[in-house]
């Protein structure tokens, strides 16, 4: 499987984790927002996003792969619901939601590693700036 595939996979769950969330009794999220018509699903600024927050990430931090799949994850989940969800606190609480699902279910954990390296690959891949000392 390439590292993109595994990020689409993962962009796939969560999409289905928050619609089953929303049909089920009780359910807290509400089903991702229609999108207007010809809005692609995420264009190079998400992408350009997510790779500038991840190139932030201090190379020596220990849970470096940890913070960029939720880099990830926010911006997915950002970019299913609304960006305005950004400054609500309740954002934060279902992101926090959706990590521990993830982290909890053994194939989903294995997906978010993965995509956690794709992102980390990337990162290197993109940046060819040596590390600076602080």
């Amino acid at each position: 499987m390439t590292a993109l595939s595994s990020v689409q996979q993962i962009v796939t769950v969560i999409r289905a984790a928050m619609v089953g969330r929303a049909a089920a009794p009780g359910g807290t999220a509400r089903p991702p927002k229609r999108r207007a018509a010809g809005r692609p699903d995420s264009g190079p600024g998400l992408g350009a996003l997510i790779a500038a927050r991840v190139a932030a990430i201090d190379p020596d931090d220990p849970a470096r792969g940890r913070r960029a799949f939720r880099i990830f994850l926010e911006a997915v989940l950002l970019n299913e619901l609304g960006q305005q969800l950004i400054n609500d606190p309740a954002f934060y609480a279902l992101a926090d939601a959706v990590e521990r699902q993830i982290a909890a279910e053994p194939a989903l954990a294995l997906l978010a590693e993965a995509a956690s390296a794709a992102l980390l690959s990337d990162e290197s891949a993109m940046t060819t700036r040596p590390h600076q000392a602080s």
